[in-house]
């Protein structure tokens, strides 16, 4: 008997010790996806940064292929991978082949493997490492709205907080710097745009319209519950950033959100009426706030504040719109070499892949996230990120895709975890639905 007590010993505390062994590492599964969330943030980081040395941004590019191997490495294969998370994780490399192979002229655009393999890589991650990852992101985002908040006062009022100044962000940074005086405002904790007309809040992301846009993602996802206080910080450095695609993405959210309330439906076709014809010609002396609201104004071209492209491209977009290369596109990087710019809009896909290769590049994801998440919440928050695409068509850059899956992960849960039906460690609601649907 004492010999059978002493095995039985022996064989709790041998899984003692592989339950802690798993415990550890999937936490250090978890950090390793989130150091890859604030890597790809992190404006330092940014290809055209004038943060760091362009050596250092080129070298810490390998330093993301380690990311994706660690990952690759700790992730728990022993759980069960869903047919629907398989698939999930191949449409990174769906973007990736189309971006590099789809050419009739013989070049295409060089996308990036490394941010395919993190983004893959973290479509296989259990939903409880996904609702973490959700956490670490909704707090990244207060932390750097607080400190963006400090430094954007500081520099607004004159207070004095130490900076340097760093020439624009981008490929021809040093250009708009000598030509136009647009410069970042380094506090090191947060990054001020400082351009002719005002400073807006840029937090660490490379630009103010991105801070905008994620921070309207989170509040979005939160259902605009300003009870907690993180979402009041959120939304005031949401503001601070004078983005035209927050205020949008914020109107499109609560309208989506009312549409079975028809209370809220009278405040929805008020917002509308103010914003097409007396919010754009509103001036309240604030140069910030007056030039988002006269981007705001919609004209016979589309909405004034559509800065994504540049003439060159507009004028011969329309006549692409009207020919036969609009089902195939004229191939990967066609547009970036028309125009001269970075790929900052969805335009720029649809003329390079026409129809059929955006059909192909977005579809199956968004269709994926909703048929796995299905619920109204997740059906507005896709909507946003659609829409979104529109000036940001940056869906499988690796800080979206994070924010995108992890979102969708927490949005179902919390929907579901007041069910009464129970769902083991909290997560395993979705993989119980999928077998059940199987069978």
């Amino acid at each position: 008997m004492g010999s059978n007590f002493f095995e039985e010993t022996q064989i709790v505390k041998k899984n003692l010790g592989k339950a802690e062994l798993i415990l550890s590492i999937n936490q250090i599964n978890y950090w390793l996806c989130c150091l890859s969330f604030f890597c790809a943030s992190w404006a330092v980081l940014g290809s055209g940064s004038y943060f760091i040395s362009a050596a250092i941004i080129n070298g810490f590019r390998y330093v993301y292929f380690i990311l994706a191997f660690l990952i690759l490495l700790t992730t728990d294969w022993k759980s069960p991978k869903r047919k629907i998370d398989l698939i999930i994780a191949l449409t990174p490399f769906i973007r990736l082949a189309i971006q590099r192979f789809w050419s009739l002229s013989g070049v295409a655009s060089v996308g990036s493997t490394s941010f395919a393999m993190i983004c893959a890589i973290y479509a296989l991650q259990s939903e409880e490492t996904k609702i973490k990852v959700n956490s670490f992101i909704k707090w990244f985002m207060v932390i750097t709205s607080v400190c963006g908040i400090v430094c954007w006062i500081s520099s607004t009022l004159h207070l004095g907080l130490p900076y340097t100044v760093v020439p624009m962000y981008g490929e021809n940074g040093k250009d708009i710097y000598n030509i136009f005086g647009v410069s970042y405002y380094n506090y090191h904790i947060a990054y001020i745009y400082h351009g002719a007309v005002t400073d807006r809040l840029c937090g660490l992301f490379n630009e103010p319209g991105w801070m905008g846009t994620f921070a309207a993602f989170c509040l979005i996802k939160e259902k605009f519950n300003f009870k907690k206080v993180g979402n009041i910080i959120i939304l005031i450095a949401g503001v601070m950033t004078f983005s035209l695609a927050f205020v949008l993405l914020m109107i499109v959210g609560f309208f989506l959100y009312s549409v079975s309330d028809w209370k809220k439906w009278i405040l929805v076709i008020a917002a509308v009426i103010l914003l097409l014809y007396i919010v754009p010609n509103v001036r309240t002396g604030i140069p910030g706030i007056d030039r988002t609201l006269e981007r705001m104004e919609v004209t016979i071209e589309g909405l004034s504040g559509d800065n994504r492209t540049n003439d060159v491209f507009d004028m011969e977009f329309s006549k692409y719109i009207r020919s036969i290369d609009l089902f195939l596109g004229r191939g990967s990087g066609a547009a970036n070499d028309l125009s001269g710019m970075a790929t900052v809009s969805v335009k720029f896909d649809l003329y390079n892949y026409g129809i059929i290769g955006m059909c192909m590049i977005y579809i199956p994801i968004f269709y994926l996230l909703y048929k796995k998440y299905k619920c109204k919440e997740t059906l507005v928050f896709l909507t946003c990120i659609a829409i979104s695409q529109y000036q940001r068509a940056n869906f499988f850059e690796v800080s979206n895709f994070l924010l995108i899956l992890s979102g969708v992960s927490a949005i179902y849960y919390e929907k579901n975890k007041s069910s009464k039906k129970k769902y083991k460690q909290g997560v395993v609601y979705i993989q119980e639905r999928e077998l059940g649907d199987e069978n």
